[in-house]
């Protein structure tokens, strides 16, 4: 909602707690949210880190005063419910 109000309406914004996460651990959390085991083909790590990812959130934070105030696991969690409207 913050973005829409911004004069930077067009711009992008990474909404990012700043926390690294390997692709292991986001299908671990995946798996434990849906309560299903999860098929992953696994290729070549690339240069980028090993299958690790970080968001830099400092632009929404800075132009839109947004902090993360929800975990990985509760907003996995919330956006399984928004989308199928079970818990």
């Amino acid at each position: 909602y913050a973005a829409l109000l911004t004069a930077e309406v067009n711009a992008s914004y990474n909404l990012s707690s700043g926390t690294r996460m390997d692709t292991r651990e986001l299908v671990r959390l995946l798996e434990d949210v849906t309560w299903k085991k999860l098929e992953v083909s696994v290729g070549a790590a690339d240069s980028r880190g090993q299958g690790q990812w970080v968001l830099d959130g400092a632009k929404a934070k800075e132009k839109l005063t947004w902090i993360a105030r929800t975990g990985m696991k509760r907003g996995l969690k919330n956006t399984i419910k928004y989308f199928t409207g079970k818990d």
